[in-house]
């Protein structure tokens, strides 16, 4: 019996001292999930740039995907932030897991970007008619998540392929206020997890489109 095509869903680990990450809980929560005939693989990735590209061949020579949605946080963010580009290219503002800082390319042989190829207009489309705060973006930062989609960008051939920033939940900016309540303004936004869910729900099931048409 054939094996069901499957979409990489990938978090990141909780990181730079928030108490939480919800690009690791929605990865959790839906792994296993059905988008049409196709099965969600929700995997975690390692917030160091040491580990991240073993990780990645790991879970792609794991799962064999159709598609691959990447998911990291934006603290500052207050919309699903759909990423149109990963470039070659490393400036940590704060250290990894492990400690560690880096500045200078990701892949020295690597072209200077590589463009993500999700059907990106379809689900900013779909979010924004189902309410969803969501915009387009070219600047993924050059942290992890960059890495990480510069380097599933460069493995990912013809298969759909993106990156998708989440705000800070509610309860982790509360936690935030709790502890420092003269927090920095721009680092109050906030979407609940249940409005993130639906929307990476309407971001897998485009993605499912194009990969199985």
């Amino acid at each position: 019996m054939a094996r069901a095509p499957r979409i990489l869903l990938t978090g990141f680990e909780v990181f730079g001292g928030h108490s939480a990450n919800p690009s690791e809980k929605l990865a959790t929560r839906l792994d296993g999930e059905w988008v049409g005939p196709a099965r969600v693989v929700g995997r975690v990735l390692p917030v160091s740039i040491a580990k991240l590209d073993g990780a990645i061949d790991e879970i792609l020579a794991e799962t064999k995907p159709v598609a691959v949605v990447a998911l990291g946080l934006a603290e500052r963010e207050a919309t699903i932030r759909l990423e149109t580009t990963g470039y070659n290219e490393l400036d940590f503002r704060i250290p990894d897991n492990d400690g560690k800082k880096r500045r200078g390319p990701i892949d020295k042989a690597g072209p200077a970007k590589r463009a993500a190829s999700l059907p990106l207009a379809a689900s900013l489309k779909a979010l924004l008619a189902a309410g969803i705060p969501a915009r387009l973006s070219d600047d993924p930062g050059r942290f992890l998540c960059n890495a990480a989609l510069y380097g599933f960008l460069a493995r990912a051939g013809r298969m759909p392929c993106g990156f998708v920033h989440l705000p800070q939940t509610p309860e982790m900016v509360a936690r935030a206020l709790k502890k420092d309540p003269k927090t920095d303004a721009s680092l109050r936004a906030s979407m609940g997890l249940r409005l993130q869910l639906a929307a990476i729900r309407l971001i897998l099931a485009e993605t499912a489109r194009k990969a199985l048409k």
